[in-house]
């Protein structure tokens, strides 16, 4: 009989090893020591939280829920202290404490078997994580949903989650988890019969396990190895591996996969002949399912009774386990499940479309923001520097005018200096030109008196005649003068006339003529 092919454990232990493993791993991130379930430490944390929640600071309760519910053995129990947890955490505002707790009651429900609101968790979860840009909640978020899918038996969802995980897993630098999704991901190879493939991943799993001195993870990958020897027919390896792998759980007291490895154990003896203990190894891990309350492995030790007991002809016995695995693999496994998680993935799909293209168009408005605000900026910028262009060009316009009239104003200056200088001149021509003919009345009146004095009435006719030549010379002068002036100020035209130097200088002469006489000057 191929009981490879006649029996579902072989895709059960691919997901049954990882439930425990995950809690321990989220466990291991919370840096905690304990290793496994511990139902008198769960107790006496129970006891402190009861008798002290009044007096303890909002992060030490949520501490004290969760680990109570990580510890506690009775999934009921343990899941109404982690949705004490959510409900505390969702009033706090605690997110990273909601995203453990929403983990941890996945965990729960998926080894209740209770698949549909695992998933529902572990998505809820997952939004968390991306949210808070936490990497390794966000790869074991993944493996979760890749575990989940492994039990449906969806191989290509499970293993785009699984990888997805790996790769996520390894930007964290988060060794332990990234172990147990590559342990993971080698199981899903290991249920498509690629078993060098597993092997790659198991080994790599196991060297991390091994390095962080990480027990449970140890023993995880040890069954893993174990059930790749046993494909492989080499029975004594396979049955090494998994006796190795149970000795390590029992002293951690991690029971859970011992029924696993219980269940496979019965397979190789079954494979052997040896129903005898086959059956003991079966039994075992049925009564350890039945304990916890682990539907999965209750299904799959009924199964395998049922299958040893036929091959005893015991078919009453046979008939009842074949029920209890009926009832229970239909529990676990129904259409509205899957239809109901089918749902669940294609809802978080599209929610995480929708945050894509939520976030794709938040960005577009921001880049048409700040294009806008370039636009706006550059326009500024253009404006200013049309502004400071004109300015300038007005300056320079008004430094220009500035300097003609500055130029203007020093050729006034110029011109009014040389008029000064000309009226200077001028005043100083007056003077001297008018002092001779003054000073030759004088004479004259000199003469006269003196003339008068003495009766001499022909000197007088003569000084009468000098008077009027005196006279008509001063007249000339200041005719002259008067001319000059009025050609100064422009308002007679200058036409320049050959004139007769002579009659000039006779006149010139004559004006000067009774002061000459006076002081006896030919």
């Amino acid at each position: 009989m191929d009981y490879y092919s006649n029996s579902i454990f072989t895709n059960s232990i691919r997901f049954q090893c990882r439930y425990l493993l995950l809690l321990f791993v989220l466990l291991f991130q919370f840096n905690h020591l304990v290793s496994a379930q511990n139902q008198e430490f769960a107790d006496s944390l129970k006891r402190i939280y009861k008798n002290q929640t009044e007096i303890l600071s909002d992060t030490a309760r949520l501490h004290y829920l969760f680990e109570i519910g990580f510890n506690e053995n009775s999934p009921k129990v343990s899941i109404e202290y982690v949705d004490e947890l959510l409900t505390f955490s969702t009033k706090l505002n605690e997110k990273m404490w909601l995203y453990k707790g929403h983990f941890l009651k996945g965990n729960i429900l998926r080894l209740q078997g209770n698949l549909n609101d695992a998933m529902s968790n572990y998505l809820i979860g997952l939004r968390i994580a991306v949210e808070l840009e936490h990497k390794s909640g966000i790869g074991e978020s993944n493996m979760a949903l890749g575990d989940i899918y492994s039990i449906e038996g969806n191989h290509s969802n499970s293993l785009y989650y699984y990888n997805k995980a790996i790769i996520i897993l390894r930007e964290s630098l988060d060794s332990i988890t990234l172990a147990s999704a590559l342990l993971n991901a080698g199981d899903e190879y290991f249920n498509a019969n690629k078993l060098d493939s597993a092997i790659l991943y198991f080994e790599e799993s196991g060297q991390i396990f091994q390095n962080q001195d990480y027990l449970i993870g140890t023993a995880y990958n040890l069954g893993n190895v174990g059930m790749v020897y046993a494909k492989q027919d080499q029975t004594e390896k396979a049955e090494s591996n998994m006796q190795r792998a149970i000795e390590i759980l029992t002293d951690l007291g991690d029971y859970y996969p011992i029924a696993v490895y219980d269940t496979y154990i019965s397979d190789i003896y079954l494979e052997k002949g040896d129903v005898k203990r086959a059956l003991q190894y079966a039994q075992h891990s049925l009564d350890i399912s039945l304990e916890h309350g682990l539907k999965e492995q209750v299904r799959d030790a009924s199964l395998k009774l049922s299958e040893l007991y036929e091959l005893q002809k015991n078919y009453r016995q046979a008939f009842e386990y074949q029920k209890q695995y009926l009832t229970y693999r239909d529990s676990i496994n129904n259409e509205e499940t899957i239809r109901k998680m089918a749902d669940l993935r294609t809802e978080y799909e599209v929610s995480q479309k929708q945050a894509e293209i939520d976030l794709l168009e938040s960005k577009q408005r921001i880049q048409n923001v700040l294009f806008a605000s370039m636009g706006a900026v550059i326009l500024l910028l253009a404006f200013i520097a049309f502004m400071y262009y004109r300015n300038n060009k007005r300056k320079q316009m008004l430094n220009m005018i500035i300097t003609e009239r500055k130029e203007e104003v020093e050729a006034q200056r110029d011109q009014l200096e040389a008029m000064n200088e000309t009226r200077e001149k001028f005043l100083s021509i007056i003077a001297h030109d008018l002092l001779g003919p003054v000073n030759s009345f004088k004479g004259l009146s000199t003469i006269m008196r003196f003339s008068i004095d003495q009766n001499d009435s022909e000197t007088l006719n003569e000084i009468h005649h000098q008077f009027d030549q005196s006279v008509n010379g001063l007249s000339n002068l200041l005719t002259d003068l008067l001319d000059w002036s009025v050609t100064q100020q422009g308002d007679i035209p200058y036409k320049p006339e050959k004139v007769d130097i002579k009659e000039i200088s006779d006149e010139l002469l004559d004006l000067f003529y009774n002061m000459a006489e006076t002081k006896r000057i030919e």
